[in-house]
Formats: C-alpha cells, structure tokens, sequence
C-alpha cells in the first residue's frame, strides 16, 4: 500500500511540475501565432466603438485585420506603435507592433494604406490592438 501511495505522490508531483514549467515558459500569442477572427476597415472599426460595451463583448481580446491609412509612426519601448487614421479626429486605430515588426515599420510613412493585425483591448481615447503585425 505504501508503494502504491508513494507512486501516486511521485507522479502527481512530476505531473505538476511539468505543468508549471510549461506555464512558467509559454511565451504570449502574437498575431502571426493567432487566427483572425474580424477582417474591418479602421472605419468600421471605430463604428463599432460607437457602442461601446457591445463593441467590447464582441471585439475584447480577439485578433482584427484592420486596414486604413497611417496617420502618424511612432517609437515606443523597443517596439513600434502605429497610428490609423479614422474619421472621428477624436479617435484612431493605435497597433502596438512587436518587436519583430521594427524592420518592416522602417519602411511605413504616415499617409500611406496599410494592413494590419492585433489583438483588441478596447477603446480608451484610441482604439488599441497589441501583440500586432503588419500584413502588407
């Protein structure tokens, strides 16, 4: 019976600590790892914004292709953020691009029609997409 209750210890005890170490050494999703779940213009991405908690409940936490027009480029932290124009001057698309993205934003200019992919964490004065990508 001992032999039976240390066995069962044994391989609780390796069974979660391979499960911590899986957990403590996943790395977040980002965009080229994650599924597109809405394909919107940036227009019609601040519409959906208009009402904001149904926007929330359909849009918080899934990954948008967003098309639009660059409205500014910036620096921020090692990585890039770039800036959709829509519009309400009040309101913007903002993608927090990933740090692999900082050779392909050295190439973007403000003005010009891009396409992008994030995941939506809701509107605050901006509408922000993080962990994003530039598709084209």
């Amino acid at each position: 019976m001992k032999k039976i209750l240390f066995l069962l210890f044994a391989a609780t005890l390796i069974a979660g600590s391979w499960y911590a170490y899986r957990e403590f050494t996943r790395k977040p999703g980002n965009a080229n790892s994650e599924s597109t779940d809405f394909k919107l213009t940036a227009e019609e991405l601040r519409a959906e914004f208009d009402n904001e908690d149904t926007a929330n409940k359909k849009l918080l936490n899934k990954y948008i292709e967003v098309t639009g027009t660059v409205e500014s480029v910036s620096p921020n932290e090692g990585t890039t953020d770039i800036l959709l124009s829509t519009e309400d001057p009040m309101t913007g698309i903002n993608i927090h691009l990933i740090s692999e993205e900082n050779e392909k934003v050295k190439s973007v200019k403000p003005g010009e029609k891009i396409t992008v992919k994030g995941k939506c964490n809701g509107k605050l004065s901006d509408i922000e997409l993080n962990a994003g990508i530039i598709l084209d």
